[in-house]
């Protein structure tokens, strides 16, 4: 925030709590909101604090206590934009390095935020059948992320364990899950070297061979004649 847009901003809080704005505290609020503009959401957690109730109600003494400071708009603030973001669509990769993953899921979540993305769509119902369903942000994203094909190098190989498809996310009986099949790890790093990852089929059966000689081992050591 410059020393014009704080001087702006306190002018805006005086409406509300009658405050006399100077030189000295726009130069204070500058450095306090360094990175915090001011926008629509920095007036909107104006409007959210003088316009919401005390936490201590009645006996707070609202009229004279209620006195915006520079850490009350940051929290305000904030709670807009998470707010929003809860809303738009889950990242999904753009099928890069790391250093490019983290950059542009940092874009993606500055574009909700600050609203420049669409909500996400709700999300249907899994079948006729009624179920279960779970009102968590994150489990939503995940029921979410399933339903679109995912361009993170890890998931580009099917998985072999759960059968998930490559771009879906892993899979229990439960549904989509958040983490990622070590065996399905293994399979992404030998697309990305060429090699042919091996498929459910072969997994179950080297599974097999290894429970048989696990078995084999233990009736040797029990009758060694």
């Amino acid at each position: 925030m410059t020393l014009s847009e704080a001087t702006e901003l306190l002018a805006y809080l005086s409406r509300f709590d009658n405050r006399r704005p100077s030189a000295a505290a726009a130069e204070a609020w500058s450095r306090a909101l360094a990175d915090v503009p001011l926008d629509a959401d920095t007036k909107a957690a104006v409007d959210a604090f003088y316009g919401s109730i005390p936490l201590g109600g009645e006996g707070y003494q609202a009229d004279r206590s209620r006195w915006m400071q520079p850490h009350h708009l940051r929290y305000h603030r904030q709670q807009i934009r998470k707010a929003r973001a809860d809303l738009a669509p889950p990242y999904t990769g753009v099928g890069g390095d790391v250093r490019q993953e983290l950059v542009a899921a940092r874009q993606h979540a500055a574009a909700a935020a600050s609203g420049r993305l669409p909500p996400a769509p709700a999300l249907p119902l899994p079948g006729d059948r009624p179920r279960f369903e779970t009102t968590t942000r994150g489990a939503a994203l995940v029921r979410a992320a399933a339903r679109v094909p995912s361009r993170r190098p890890e998931l580009k190989a099917p998985c072999p364990y759960c059968r998930a498809t490559a771009g879906a996310p892993c899979r229990n009986r439960r549904g989509p899950l958040g983490t990622i099949h070590d065996v399905r790890l293994r399979a992404a790093q030998d697309l990305a070297d060429g090699r042919t990852p091996p498929s459910a089929d072969q997994l179950a059966a080297e599974q097999e061979q290894r429970r048989a000689a696990s078995a084999a081992a233990l009736t040797t050591r029990k009758d060694p004649a």
